[in-house]
């Protein structure tokens, strides 16, 4: 009984063995077609790059690239190019509006360096404002500097007691005068819708310095009835620091004249009115 127990014994010990030897067959061979699967599919991997590579240096890729960056660099200074040729423009633009609009440079444009240095003899300020219905007509705060702005808002003018009087002038340097510009609002802006305070007629001088007894330039007609910007030539060949406006007469206004805008400018050309 004893040797049966034993060989019994042994029969099941022998085929746990087995099992155990079993599974780690198995195991092992598990492991092993993993690595083969994992190495296979790293090298197919590989060999796509390859491929790739060999279709890329084929197809000339860095002559590809090398063209791609060149047009863009081009595009790029274009570009740029066109910029700066609207920023020019844009500036040419800014400046035609801030001389004159009429695309000829103010010399006695305050923002440039124009500057009023003394009135004429007898010439007051009119320093009352004046309104109708409480709307300005003429604001009667502004000093004779305000000619030689561009702001052409109702009532932002020099207005001067009566029909008559000036200043005179210090230019931006020295200036070959060929023309003089005078400016009003249009009736259309006007509260009153009419500009009798406009001046109409008014005389010019050339003066080497604030103290020089001047040479008469000319003396011209603002038509009330023509453009809002009228434009008179001068025929002349001497250079000035400064100029004298006179005012003889306005459009029929009898307390006050409103001078919204002189301009002395270089003028080469036929001599017109608009």
């Amino acid at each position: 009984m004893p040797s049966s127990r034993r060989i019994c014994g042994g029969g099941l010990e022998n085929s746990w063995l087995k099992y155990v030897i079993a599974f780690c067959i198995v195991g092992v061979s598990y492991t092993l077609m993993n690595n083969i699967t994992t190495s296979e599919t790293v090298r197919a991997l590989f060999r796509e790059l390859r491929t790739f590579k060999e279709e890329i240096q084929t197809a000339d890729y860095p002559s590809k690239m090398y063209r791609i960056e060149n047009t863009l660099m081009n595009m790029k200074r274009e570009q740029d190019l066109y910029m700066r040729s609207l920023n020019h423009k844009i500036v040419e633009a800014l400046e035609t509006y801030s001389s004159d609009k009429t695309g000829r440079a103010d010399y006695a444009l305050e923002a440039g360096g124009g500057k009023v240095v003394s009135l004429l003899h007898g010439t007051e300020n009119f320093e009352r404002a004046k309104t109708l219905f409480g709307i300005t007509l003429c604001e009667g705060t502004h000093g004779p500097g305000a000619m030689l702005h561009v702001d052409m808002s109702p009532g932002h003018c020099w207005a001067i007691k009566g029909s008559q009087g000036g200043a005179i002038i210090k230019l931006i340097g020295r200036v070959k005068v060929n023309a003089v510009s005078m400016e009003h609002i249009s009736k259309n802006i006007s509260p009153t819708g009419e500009v009798s305070s406009a001046p109409k007629e008014f005389g010019v001088w050339g003066m080497r310095n604030a103290k020089d007894r001047g040479v008469r330039l000319g003396t011209f007609t603002y038509d009330s009835e023509g453009g809002l910007v009228q434009t008179f030539s001068i025929a002349n060949d001497y250079y000035f620091d400064h100029v004298q406006l006179e005012i003889l007469s306005n459009q029929g206004n009898p307390e006050y004249t409103c001078i919204y805008s002189i301009l002395v400018c270089r003028f080469t050309g036929q001599s017109y009115r608009n």
